[in-house]
């Protein structure tokens, strides 16, 4: 009886951990040029995760520089989290700003936004714009200016 309390009680520890972690996944992210579809290399990509919850309040991790995409336009990101508001800011010499946001597994992409500070955090101004997943990637189009 001890013995299946413990496994009970476990099991449920792992749950409220779960629940309040999330699960982290990979973002992979593919920068290309908006007029050729082209991939892009030496995108830049900051990164900044918010998180709110009960127990710990309101907080954020990064901003985080990650490193810039490769020859075919791809930026891998680690341990992201779809229970948190995850901020990207992409930018390339001679291309426009790129604004993503992302939250319960859902991207949205604006091409200018408010940014109240230094610390990675923006608000998105309209038009923004839904972005699925293709073929694994989130394609991010940038503007040349």
């Amino acid at each position: 009886m001890a013995m299946q309390h413990a496994t009970l009680s476990s099991i449920g520890l792992l749950i409220a951990c779960s629940l309040f972690v999330g699960c982290a996944h990979t973002v992979r992210v593919k920068a290309v040029d908006s007029r050729t579809g082209q991939p892009l290399a030496g995108v830049s990509a900051v990164w900044r995760e918010d998180a709110s919850d009960l127990l710990w309040g309101s907080h954020h991790f990064g901003p985080t520089n990650l490193p810039p995409s490769e020859a075919d336009g791809t930026i891998t990101v680690t341990g992201v989290r779809s229970k948190r508001v995850s901020r990207f800011i992409f930018e390339r010499s001679g291309y426009s700003t790129v604004y993503v946001l992302y939250s319960g597994r859902t991207f949205t992409r604006a091409d200018s936004a408010s940014i109240p500070g230094s610390d990675g955090q923006f608000i998105l101004r309209e038009p923004l714009c839904s972005v699925q997943p293709t073929n694994g990637f989130v394609v991010i189009e940038m503007m040349p200016r």
